[in-house]
């Protein structure tokens, strides 16, 4: 049994403008809101239980509960999405969000592992239900904060308080049940053969109160899943797997119209390492995606989105993780990934110009084609049950597109920390972490122009974890 109390008060923040275009034309630490707004608060309360039971050697279960409540509340300032931003003064307008979530999910399975003329195989198969429930409501106020010397030492002039006028009010209230079945199989000493196939059912009913409107939606979908195996040798594997995913889409768009579930069908292939000790493991894979009906942003109240159509994710990804030998530890990846809309339903605006924008061809946004990490670590004993480890990680993030309509791209950059512990004995053990070392300014991420997160500043951190 799992219990979690969650409990953050932070000044709401979209983070900083690109002044005249350019995302270092103001202070990465300049507040983009009201200092005088109250924190937004967020509470969440996770209750999780899990049992399991081996009835004989070949037959168990397994049953897990999870109940989650969510409640977000709070006034903050921000600057409107898709303006340009080429004076020193800027008008902010104020939103009240009033979000409460109610979460109940139950998951149970039951796996078989037999043999079957000499070779191994696991069945699993189970059902998954859950009610989810969204109280959601948010309030504008336009023109409620003047900011002045927005490159320098900024002042903030309060125009208008209040909630001002609420723009969405909705109660969404969403049933899922799945059943699945899995089945792994030893074709041979070589060869091993994975099947699978899922059945969801979602209902959803939305109510939006401002409009006196209902709406309800019926989402079915049969998902099957495929993969083949084969053992080259005790170290080295090849495998290829395929599937179908599925995942409901929530909201409503700007005429009020509900969305088409998100599907999706995956490729993979690739190979797989690992040294005889086991102390050292490595993967190469190649993959491609393709779905329909991914949402994106997609007017100027950033509150509605539109589906893109048809999205294709492909690319590279490698890792190797493990012990190079008793002392040094490594972790690192590479990924590569190519983005694309194949296929454009319309109505992608670019709203700082009013033209419409064919994404067919764009790239998603925030997505890197270049992106990887490194983490080296020496570790050694010093005395019985106790030992400690230093390193150092690098990760680097390459140029990626800002927004949907591709009108702007985010520079690519690399931070280094610092990482080290100390396990005094097989109870306690204590951790000491430098996160961005040299203070590097960059944006991790932005949804536009006026609305670009910069990357967290240089970080220390100590923590403490006792096994009682």
């Amino acid at each position: 049994m799992w219990v979690e109390y969650i409990r953050q008060e932070a000044p709401f923040d979209r983070g900083i403008v690109a002044f005249d275009g350019d995302l270092n034309g103001v202070d990465h630490k300049t507040f983009f809101g009201n200092p005088k707004d109250d924190n937004m608060v967020l509470e969440n309360f996770t209750h999780q239980l899990m049992l399991e039971h081996d009835f004989s050697n070949n037959w168990s279960t397994k049953i897990g509960l999870a109940y989650k409540t969510g409640d977000f509340k709070g006034t903050g300032a921000e600057v409107k999405p898709f303006v340009n931003v080429t004076t020193d003064s800027l008008m902010l307008r104020s939103r009240y969000k009033d979000f409460e979530s109610d979460d109940i999910s139950l998951q149970a399975d039951v796996k078989n592992v037999s043999t079957i003329k000499g070779l191994k195989n696991t069945l699993l198969f189970g059902m998954e239900t859950y009610r989810y429930e969204l109280d959601f409501a948010l309030y504008n106020l336009n023109n409620t904060v003047r900011m002045d010397n927005i490159r320098g030492n900024p002042t903030y002039t309060t125009l208008a308080t209040g909630k001002g006028n609420i723009i969405r009010d909705e109660n969404q209230v969403q049933r899922g049940m799945a059943f699945f079945a899995q089945d792994e199989l030893a074709l041979s000493d070589s060869w091993r053969l994975l099947v699978g196939l899922r059945y969801d059912k979602i209902d959803t009913q939305l109510e939006e109160y401002k409009k006196g409107i209902t709406y309800s939606q019926n989402d079915y979908a049969l998902s099957p899943r495929i993969g083949l195996t084969y053992l080259i040798n005790p170290n080295w594997s090849w495998y290829a797997t395929s599937g179908k995913s599925f995942r409901p889409n929530s909201g409503l768009d700007k005429n009020g119209n509900t969305f088409e579930a998100e599907e999706g069908i995956s490729l993979e292939t690739g190979l797989k390492f690992e040294s005889d000790n086991k102390d050292l493991g490595a993967s190469l894979a190649l993959y491609r995606i393709d779905k329909e009906n991914v949402l994106t942003g997609s007017d100027p109240s950033g509150v509605y989105s539109i589906a893109a159509g048809e999205v294709r994710s492909q690319g590279i990804e490698f890792d190797i993780s493990g012990k190079l030998n008793s002392h040094i530890k490594i972790n690192a990846n590479y990924t590569y990934t190519d983005t694309e809309v194949t296929k454009d339903t319309g109505g992608a605006v670019d709203w700082s110009t009013g033209k419409v924008v064919n994404l067919e061809g764009k790239a998603l946004s925030n997505v890197p084609k270049h992106s990887g990490a490194l983490l080296l670590m020496w570790e050694d004993d010093l005395s019985n049950n106790s030992s400690y480890g230093i390193g150092s990680n690098v990760i680097y993030v390459g140029k990626r597109e800002g927004n949907y309509i591709n009108s702007f791209k985010l520079p690519d950059y690399t931070t280094v920390g610092l990482l080290s512990y100390w396990q005094v004995n097989k109870s306690l053990k204590l951790k000491f972490n430098v996160n961005n070392i040299f203070d590097k300014e960059y944006i991790a991420s932005s949804y536009d122009r006026s609305w670009a997160v910069p990357g967290s500043p240089r970080r220390f951190t100590l923590s403490m974890n006792y096994k009682f």
